[in-house]
């Protein structure tokens, strides 16, 4: 594998393993940054109506080789006119500890079953899912 498929492959991997643990509603977006070995990680979440939308938005940068990850995330609040936006407010979130521990194993999560498949018994690289490590642990 090229290091360019390994980069998609690892993309499409985080995007699938976040995707299924939000909501269905929440975009997911995931950008692997060969040079510096950071997976950045976006979340969006419409709410509101057309007069009055809520957004979430949550920018995730995860270090490969630390292991640390930087969360930066904010609530904008957008009233709509007739002409447009009228009033936009951003306001940031508070960011629990737990979100950040479970966002940092679902990304080293996503990243290594690219760049070890051999560990997840019936993981397709292109990021099928069909087993896992507890699995293949079991065998042995």
């Amino acid at each position: 594998m090229t290091l360019k498929e390994q980069k998609i492959a690892m993309e499409n991997s985080v995007k699938e393993i976040i995707q299924s643990a939000v909501d269905q509603k929440v975009q997911v977006n995931a950008s692997y940054k060969l040079e510096d070995g950071v997976m950045n990680v976006v979340l969006i979440e419409n709410r509101g109506s057309e007069e009055e939308k809520n957004i979430l938005f949550y920018e995730m940068n995860f270090n490969e080789e630390s292991k640390t990850i930087a969360i930066t995330a904010l609530q904008r609040f957008i009233q709509m006119d007739h002409l447009g936006p009228a009033t936009v407010v951003n306001l940031p979130i508070t960011i629990e500890e737990e979100f950040c521990q479970t966002m940092k194993n679902l990304i080293a999560y996503g990243i290594d079953r690219v760049v070890h498949p051999e560990n997840y018994i019936g993981v397709d690289v292109a990021g099928e899912v069909g087993g896992d490590r507890e699995a293949k642990a079991d065998e042995e």
